[in-house]
């Protein structure tokens, strides 16, 4: 189960950004997210609040380094379920990826960025569990 990443390892943000918002604390990234998309539901902001940003950094330097796996997409064997928001920025690789890998089960949350595609699960979580009890 895959959802809003790519795997060609190119990164259509900035995550150098993302890591310096980090570095001044979890609040600095939820305050950066309403800026742009709004307020988040209480029990949301809750949750974000409790991560810890210096993992989230050690994460996010991690997947900026990241070169991907495009070249083993073809070959996988096993069945894949791709999701992704139709908003977020790794939407279109993810429909490139999800072409490649021969047993992808690909799902477009409609009107979802990246974080809104986790946010509204109630459009994703039955759709998982269907993969899963299927496969």
């Amino acid at each position: 189960i895959i959802g809003g990443m790519s795997l060609f390892g190119h990164m259509p943000i900035d995550l150098n950004k993302r890591i310096e918002l980090l570095e001044g604390g979890i609040e600095s990234i939820v305050v950066n997210y309403e800026e742009q998309y709004g307020s988040l539901p209480n029990k949301i902001r809750q949750r974000i609040m409790k991560n810890d940003h210096q993992a989230l950094i050690s994460s996010t330097i991690d997947t900026r380094d990241w070169q991907g796996i495009a070249e083993v997409l073809p070959d996988l064997t096993v069945p894949v379920f791709y999701f992704c928001g139709e908003n977020d920025y790794f939407y279109e690789e993810t429909v490139r990826a999800a072409k490649l890998i021969p047993n992808a089960n690909f799902i477009s949350i409609p009107d979802a960025n990246h974080q809104q595609a986790y946010v509204k699960k109630h459009l994703i979580l039955p759709q998982i569990i269907e993969f899963i009890e299927n496969t």
